[in-house]
């Protein structure tokens, strides 16, 4: 229990954490803004289920960072006439290890 206020360790327990939070009608919501609109103004668009230390769904920017790190290793690791793996299930686990 490194991290007590973190609520959601995987992304099946965000999306049933989601299918939950439909039964709940919110009032006041305004038309939402596309994607790339919501993710300029550092909102996080596509991964609200990853959270930092303090059980804060990370921002759009900090989103947009780790996506670059990781490919960027990606391509650091394809420059290196390795074979990539097809899948994260083929990864080995130091590699997994690295990001987790």
């Amino acid at each position: 229990a490194n991290f007590p206020s973190v609520k959601f360790w995987t992304r099946s327990k965000w999306s049933q954490h989601l299918h939950d939070e439909k039964s709940v009608t919110k009032l006041g919501l305004s038309a939402s803004m596309r994607g790339s609109s919501r993710l300029a103004k550092g909102e996080n668009v596509a991964c609200l289920y990853i959270e930092g230390a303090d059980g804060v769904p990370i921002d759009g920017h900090r989103a947009k960072i780790m996506r670059n790190v990781f490919f960027a290793y990606l391509h650091q690791l394809n420059q290196g006439n390795l074979k990539l793996p097809s899948g994260w299930s083929q990864v080995a686990l130091d590699v997994k290890q690295t990001f987790y």
